[in-house]
């Protein structure tokens, strides 16, 4: 399950289609163009395990409710930030996302992707993330800083300045793909059992690092209690 882009090799044929559905014709899937927010437990439990890949807390809090409601088996999370990378799996005898929450980065800007439907209020706690989401989603679309600034500032009482989103256009770099391949082989050994551990970590900020750690579950987790 994911939100985030520049996941798949899509081609100019793929213009106006989802791309669950361009993906789901390489791979030769199922598809479906829902919000992932709006998904029950009923869609979970068609599967014996699903593998998020998603750009935000609020997301991954949602689903792994539905997961520990369901009869799916096993819960996959993992996601780049920058140069680091991170992988982990889980059952429902184990920790669930929320025993973990605080490892999230919630000040992590919001991916295009969820721009698009987390329709949230701009106030003074997220004005910023909020910014660099609007700064990355309309320069993918062509558009030039002083049109950012006048979107932006349509939809908030937070003014932006042309200086500020000047800086931010010149300075979001996208995930990049060999740290994306990484994380990718770190999701296919959890799921062949081949790392002494629930959690995997690589960190290219300096040097090169990899650890692997066993997570235990919170004894306080109000979710793990039921």
């Amino acid at each position: 399950m994911v939100n985030l882009n520049r996941l798949f090799p899509f081609k100019e044929s793929d213009i106006g289609r989802f791309k669950s559905q361009a993906a789901s014709s390489i791979f030769g899937c199922e598809y479906s163009t829902k919000d992932l927010l709006s998904f029950d437990t009923c869609e979970i439990s068609k599967f014996d395990c699903i593998i998020l890949a998603v750009d935000n807390v609020e997301t991954r809090m949602h689903l792994n409710l539905l997961f520990k409601q369901s009869t799916c088996r096993y819960l996959l999370d993992c996601g780049v930030v920058g140069d680091s990378a991170h992988a982990l799996i889980t059952d429902k005898n184990n920790f669930c996302l929320y025993c973990i929450k605080e490892l999230y980065d919630t000040s992590q800007n919001l991916n295009l992707c969820t721009l698009k439907y987390l329709h949230k209020h701009i106030n003074k706690e997220n004005r910023f993330e909020m910014l660099k989401s609007y700064v990355g989603y309309y320069r993918n679309l062509g558009l030039e800083p002083r049109e950012i600034v006048q979107k932006f500032n349509q939809k908030s009482s937070l003014p932006a300045t042309f200086e500020e989103v000047k800086h931010l256009f010149e300075n979001i770099i996208p995930s990049i793909c060999y740290v994306n391949s990484i994380c990718a082989s770190f999701v296919v050994s959890l799921l062949e059992n081949k790392i002494d551990g629930n959690f995997i970590l690589y960190n290219g900020n300096q040097g090169i690092s990899i650890q692997s750690l066993r997570l235990e579950r919170d004894p306080s987790c109000f979710l793990c209690k039921f």
